[in-house]
This record gives C-alpha cells, sequence and structure tokens, in this order.
C-alpha cells in the first residue's frame, strides 16, 4: 500500500514541475491572450522592436521592453554589448 502512496505521490510531483512554469509563464495561456487579428499583430510588431533592441532573452525568449537590463520573466541580465546598439 505505502509503494502505491510514493508512486501517487512521484507522479503528481513530477506532473506538478511540468505544469506551474508553463502557467507561470503563460506558455499554455499564451495564445487564448491572442484572440483578435490586431492583438496578434502587436505580440509580433513588440518582439520584432524587441529584436532590434537586442532585449529579447536568451534564456526564455521573452520580447523585453527598450532599455531593458534585466529580462522581465526570468530575471537574467541581458547582453549588455546589445542593449548599447
Amino acid at each position: 500500500m505505502s509503494e502505491y502512496l510514493i508512486v501517487l505521490l512521484v507522479v503528481s510531483v513530477g506532473i506538478a514541475a511540468v505544469l506551474i512554469p508553463l502557467l507561470r509563464s503563460g506558455g499554455v495561456l499564451q495564445a487564448a491572450r491572442l484572440e483578435t487579428d490586431d492583438a496578434i499583430e502587436d505580440a509580433v510588431s513588440a518582439y520584432r522592436t524587441a529584436l532590434r533592441d537586442g532585449t529579447v532573452c536568451r534564456t526564455c525568449l521573452r520580447a523585453n521592453r527598450a532599455g531593458s537590463r534585466y529580462c522581465a520573466d526570468c530575471g537574467r541580465s541581458l547582453p549588455q554589448q546589445l542593449q548599447e546598439a
């Protein structure tokens, strides 16, 4: 009986380890937020701007605002040479 509880606990922790980061960063729900063509175009435009400004995080790929020194999602520092360009 206790073996089943241990297996259930391990499986539950594994599922939570996968789902929590996805839900926290909006990975699963991101498409649901972009319901209209205008919202999609705004998101694409913001990402293009971040690519030009060099503020796309290399770790989580979040498009950050111009002049950002740290990623707003994962908190990692953005490369200095890209910020100066």
